[in-house]
């Protein structure tokens, strides 16, 4: 990882856990165990170690643990995706429409469809600026 990567983690890291410096992350960072290992790698396995309620500090990413196993998968492992059409996606979960079931505890309205009625609910007011005057 180079200086600048470093930096951009750490702050990152800092934001999931404000109690863990991003002065103390950066050094972290400057091992020679983690700093050799891919950006990638490195910022999965120190998020996962940030959002463990366990993790008191944030060298325990130095561990060998899960975090580690995350950061080898690789690609799409939930399958092929269908592509996003606004048309017949769901507005509130993305689903497209033959996906949706009563299970999704929403009703479906596609997103094209949500935000027709809402350009429509919303007032027509507009104030011109010889009239503020």
């Amino acid at each position: 990882m180079n200086e600048i990567e470093k930096t951009r983690i750490a702050a990152a890291i800092n934001q999931l856990r404000p109690d863990w410096p991003a002065a103390s992350l950066r050094s972290l960072l400057d091992r020679p165990t983690i700093s050799e290992r891919p950006r990638r790698d490195v910022a999965v396995a120190l998020a996962w170690v940030a959002c463990e309620s366990t993790s008191a500090t944030p060298a325990r990413v130095l561990e060998s643990g899960p975090w580690w196993q995350a950061v080898a998968v690789e690609g799409d492992t939930t399958g092929r995706r269908e592509p996003y059409d606004p048309t017949i996606a769901c507005d509130v979960c993305s689903k497209p429409q033959h996906r949706h079931t009563v299970l999704d505890e929403h009703s479906y309205e596609s997103v094209v469809a949500a935000n027709r009625r809402r350009a429509s609910q919303q007032p027509k007011t507009s104030i011109r600026a010889e009239e503020t005057a």
